[in-house]
């Protein structure tokens, strides 16, 4: 926080945090968070459902939702990452995994082989944007490798956290 500013526009939930820095409540201005607000805006625009990617998928199928791709996971994490999805869908006649594939090699090099000849276990190529939020409304849990994630999640209605529940309203 810096001494010299009149007034501190902050995302919502650091508000505490600016606090905590010697400004005055008074002071700070809760703006949101640009990637939470657009994710919220986009769910609940007409006719986004009509853009989720698995239309067939049988309604009474739980979703799961992986976005995994990081550099970070290249190599043997990426491998622990599908034996744990192929175990999920192994396990569970009730689940379906969407996996849009990043098209990086180091990527698809692991899940396709790995994924790819797996019942249930849809592979797609990567998402626009709108579809990709269909899929977050419809997931029962979304999956990522994306840490990051943890700090673009709309307070108390979904958190994007590492292998946790997510659901977006």
């Amino acid at each position: 926080m810096g001494q010299l500013t009149a007034i501190h526009f902050a995302h919502r939930g650091s508000k505490r945090t600016c606090c905590a820095k010697a400004c005055t409540a008074n002071r700070i201005k809760v703006t949101g968070n640009t990637a939470v607000d657009a994710i919220l805006r986009t769910a609940h625009e007409p006719g986004i459902d009509g853009l989720f990617p698995l239309p067939d998928l049988d309604p009474e199928q739980r979703l799961i939702l992986v976005t995994a791709h990081r550099r970070e996971s290249f190599g043997e994490p990426f491998q622990r990452i599908c034996q744990a999805l192929a175990e999920i869908v192994q396990s569970r006649d009730d689940v379906t995994i969407l996996y849009p594939v990043h098209l990086n090699n180091n990527v698809r090099s692991v899940v396709m082989p790995m994924l790819g000849k797996l019942d249930r276990v849809r592979l797609v190529e990567p998402l626009d944007y709108r579809p990709f939020v269909a899929a977050m409304k419809r997931a029962e849990l979304i999956i990522s490798d994306w840490a990051a994630s943890r700090r673009r999640h709309p307070p108390r209605q979904a958190r994007a956290d590492p292998a946790r529940r997510d659901r977006v309203p």
